[in-house]
């Protein structure tokens, strides 16, 4: 319902836990390399030359964070594997931690959800499975996305629409039946009480911890 808009711009970021500090980093520009990132070796060979560039020598106590996409991934986890059975820390790679970008963990978690919930036969066959709410979504779409021909940005939209219907759902049902004093039988009737941002709160921890 639109009455619950104007409670938007009171919404905060969830409070950190165990934040990791704010420390102002310094930056070495790096030249351009000619490696092929796409193989392994390319990679190990940037990663030398990286470090090279900016003067890093001494890892035998440190790790160094390296950022890039799920098959930079996989390769560094390829080089480290090679080099397993290297004498020093620094020849086995091991202070290489790799951190994948915020988009490509969307990407593995979309990737999850739909091999736990849609690859599956045996996933498909109740009625309030993810494929049955996809049918209803999307039905011209749905064996498409299933099979894994429907691409990343089809699936993720699908399961975030499907996600706030079935919190919409959760809403309603917990009002209609856990609330019977405020006698709502849906939400359009709960917001039409003009519930305030405290009130939505409280209901909200009720439903989390329910």
């Amino acid at each position: 319902p639109s009455y619950f808009r104007k409670f938007r711009c009171l919404l905060r970021l969830p409070e950190p836990v165990d934040p990791t500090p704010l420390v102002r980093t310094e930056q070495t520009p790096a030249r351009a390399m000619e490696f092929p990132n796409s193989k392994v070796d390319g990679n190990m060979d940037t990663i030398e030359e990286l470090l090279r560039q900016a003067g890093v020598s001494d890892v035998e106590d440190y790790v160094i964070l390296f950022h890039g996409d799920l098959g930079s991934g996989d390769r560094i986890g390829g080089a480290r594997m090679r080099r397993c059975i290297e004498r020093t820390p620094k020849r086995r790679f091991q202070y290489v931690i790799f951190i994948p970008g915020a988009f490509h963990i969307k990407m593995a978690c979309a990737d999850a959800l739909w091999r736990i919930f849609l690859e599956k036969d045996e996933s498909q066959k109740d009625d309030t499975s993810l494929y049955a709410l996809l049918a209803i979504l999307r039905p011209n779409d749905s064996s498409k996305i299933t099979n894994g021909n429907g691409g990343y940005q089809l699936l993720n939209e699908s399961i975030t629409r499907i996600g706030i219907a079935e919190r919409l759902g959760h809403w309603e049902a917990y009002i209609r039946d856990s609330q019977p004093h405020l006698r709502c039988s849906n939400l359009e009737e709960f917001a039409e009480r003009e519930p305030t941002f405290d009130e939505l709160n409280r209901v909200a921890t009720l439903i989390v911890k329910k």
